[in-house]
């Protein structure tokens, strides 16, 4: 369960999404999400907002951030997140222990591409998939960010 303050903006004057947007005020800064008319989230990334957005921001009390997520990728990148769901919270692994559960031990790197090719960062743990020799490896969002969301789960 995550809970995080939603924050509503005025973007009256932007372009209209098929789906809805919402960004939340997370332990780590803004992150926008895109939620289908299901209500599943296609999308959860970190925002940075625009002067006016600031300006126009409401913030709403915290609530749970909807947890029916949706991604959408082809079937190999499908079968690497579904993967990284099962590393347990707090812990991490490696691109090639990801490559073997998905019984494929040679395409470490194809399995960080598909890692980078994740939409909802929060809720398919990307971040504690690590390079073997124990760096940081690569993160979408900057290394910054992938220690901040590592030091939160420890």
């Amino acid at each position: 369960m995550i809970f995080a303050r939603k924050v509503e903006f005025d973007w009256s004057n932007q372009r209209s999404s098929p789906h809805e947007v919402s960004i939340y005020d997370t332990p780590f800064g803004l992150w926008i999400a895109e939620i289908d008319k299901k209500g599943y989230m296609l999308s959860l990334k970190p925002y940075t907002p625009n002067p006016h957005d600031l300006e126009t921001a409401t913030p709403l009390p915290f609530y749970e951030i909807p947890t029916r997520i949706k991604p959408i990728g082809t079937p190999f990148q499908m079968s690497v997140w579904e993967a990284l769901t099962t590393i347990p919270h707090g812990a991490t692994t490696y691109y090639s222990a990801i490559a073997a559960i998905i019984h494929n031990p040679l395409a470490a790197r194809a399995v960080g591409s598909a890692i980078g090719c994740n939409k909802v960062i929060g809720f398919i743990p990307c971040h504690r998939v690590l390079a073997k020799d124990g760096t940081l490896g690569g993160f979408e969002w900057g290394l910054d960010l992938k220690e901040k969301l590592l030091a939160y789960e420890k």
